[in-house]
């Protein structure tokens, strides 16, 4: 029985020992983190000492941390209170700017959508557009939240941007008049064409599934034939909304996104799960580059399961999902903690390098539109199935079934749109015109109008020619030709004379190349200042090659049948 005893009292002693040493082990260990911790401190406080100028520790720690989340992702972000704020004050559907959302590209705050109806969607900012100034400072290595922090501002209150566009030699400037945004998640819904239904989706909000239902509830009464769901320039919004609008479509208990993360927390599947409102009905749903994130969700499934259509040009590729941690004094971290998956199996995300050049290729959209490769060469190497085994690219965003690129204004429309001219006409003309019907068209007497209003504002421009044949006199002046009093400088001259002269006829003939733009927007311009947004997308439904297509497909059932069975 001692020795019973002796060894019980051993085990107990040992137990002791063992428990000690984990929490003497424990406390090191906590307390070796802790010191690499305080490093980032220790740095602070040290420089804020002894720097030959006077900084705040405060400013030191969060560049600190800005330059830890710089190199993870372009979504991926540290928010200081201000930034926060703002985050929040968006996610409640109001806030007060120019209108835009933003990521981070090629070390630039650049537009993935404007919003419409907003200041910079009324200027004629597009997506792509990088933002190199705002106001007199660089845009240069900032977030896109401290972006959107220097663009937001009382309404009322003007921003001066600077920003370079794909295609245009020269920085374009805009000056915006901030307002109020709203974000509306369906800002029109009706019937386009005899039995067509067209659906405008913006956002995806949380009023997003509610509001759309009873859109499409509306529509059903009507008995359509066909749909259109239009979510060009969507830049998202809210994961489990994408999957309500989804389930309006697509049947009861069907997979609709997966998201994988490194912790099984993190790594979760979405179904839908109830009844949708349109089951069988034809749709298409229309995309472009700025289509992004829960747009790409919706509109992949729909593709992925065979249930419509998806038209346009390549999205965006944002398939990161951001999870939003507090810090002390109403800080933030917005963290990518796991990417969409597609029922396919196919990942959303762009696969995109840390630090981008100007020169990388990033999505099969771009290339498309720059026509540097075919885009079967650029999708072959990720093919994915769908349920009835068509063929799908992954790798890059939603790669669409039918690919009709956005159009690409010229410089003479940009202009105009840059000075608010479509606007300003548009106020003009209805003063002198105060019975306009609801069928305007701008016919050649309206445009002539037009092309009278743009002399009285003296609208001066430059065409990428005109640019081009500018660097061309510049650099025969630096190696000294037209100096030079020979017959080959004076030969020279002569030439670029020439082109100088061919180039300012083309300009002039440009109102006749444009025209079709012109009226577009012209009518455009008018009809809504009339009767309202709604009347945009009647005008759009006349202009846009993707909505006339779209519409083309469903009045053209075996045609449908045929793309879907591809």
């Amino acid at each position: 029985m001692p020795e019973i005893k002796l060894k019980s009292s051993s085990l107990i002693l040992l137990v002791i020992v063992i428990t000690v040493l984990v929490l003497v082990l424990n406390s090191a260990f906590r307390f070796l983190s802790f010191q690499k911790y305080d490093e980032l401190d220790e740095a602070a406080s040290l420089i804020k000492s002894n720097y030959v100028d006077e900084i705040e520790k405060e400013r030191l720690i969060r560049d600190g941390i800005t330059g830890m989340t710089s190199d993870l992702d372009p979504y991926s972000d540290y928010l200081d209170k201000k930034e926060l704020a703002g985050l929040l004050e968006e996610s409640k559907g109001e806030f007060q700017g120019v209108g835009m959302e933003i990521a981070v590209k090629e070390g630039y705050p650049t537009v993935i959508s404007p919003i419409e109806d907003g200041p910079a969607y009324k200027a004629g900012i597009k997506t792509g557009d990088k933002i190199v100034k705002i106001g007199d400072q660089s845009a240069k290595n900032l977030s896109a939240d401290q972006a959107q922090q220097r663009l937001r501002g009382p309404k009322g209150s003007k921003v001066r941007l600077a920003v370079v566009r794909e295609g245009i030699s020269d920085t374009l400037e805009f000056n915006l008049k901030r307002d109020v945004i709203e974000i509306r998640s369906v800002s029109f819904a009706g019937e386009i064409e005899d039995g067509i239904g067209y659906v405008r989706l913006t956002r995806f909000s949380e009023n997003a599934p509610p509001e759309l239902k009873e859109a499409l509830r509306k529509l059903k009464e009507k008995n359509i034939k066909g749909l259109i769901l239009d979510l060009r320039g969507n830049p998202g919004g809210l994961l489990q909304e994408a999957v309500g609008v989804a389930e309006l479509f697509l049947k009861k208990g069907e997979l609709v996104v997966e998201i994988r993360g490194r912790r099984d927390s993190d790594t979760r599947k979405f179904y839908t799960s109830a009844k949708p409102v349109f089951e069988n009905l034809p749709m298409i749903v229309l995309v472009d580059y700025g289509s992004a994130s829960a747009s790409e969700i919706l509109a992949g499934a729909i593709q992925d399961r065979d249930r419509g259509l998806i038209l346009g040009d390549t999205t965006y590729g944002k398939g990161a999902v951001q999870t939003l941690f507090e810090l002390r004094g109403d800080k933030g971290l917005k963290l990518t903690t796991a990417k969409y998956y597609l029922p396919s199996g196919r990942l959303i995300q762009k696969e995109r390098r840390i630090k981008e050049t100007s020169d990388t290729i990033t999505s099969a959209g771009e290339q498309s539109r720059q026509g540097w490769i075919p885009l079967q060469q650029q999708t072959e190497k990720k093919i994915y199935l769908t349920s009835k085994g068509r063929k799908v690219y992954g790798g890059g965003g939603i790669v669409p079934d039918i690919i009709i690129p956005d159009p690409v204004f010229p410089p003479l429309v940009q202009k105009i749109f840059q000075e608010g001219y479509f606007f300003d006409f548009a106020v003009r003309y209805s003063a002198v015109h105060p019975n306009i019907s609801e069928n305007f068209q701008a016919d050649e007497k309206v445009l002539g109008d037009f092309k009278e209003f743009l002399k009285s504002k003296d609208l001066e421009y430059t065409t990428a020619s005109e640019s081009e044949l500018e660097k061309l006199r510049k650099t025969i002046s630096q190696e000294q030709y037209l100096s030079s009093k020979s017959e080959s400088g004076s030969r020279v001259k002569e030439a670029l004379d020439r082109l100088e002269s061919i180039l300012e006829q083309e300009k002039k003939a440009e109102y006749e190349k444009d025209k079709s733009l012109l009226k577009w927007q012209i009518e455009e311009a008018i009809r809504t200042k009339e009767f309202g947004s709604a009347e945009r997308y009647k005008v759009w439904a006349k202009y846009q090659k993707q909505i006339t297509r779209a519409v083309e497909i469903l009045k053209n059932k075996e045609e449908y049948e045929r793309l879907l069975s591809k």
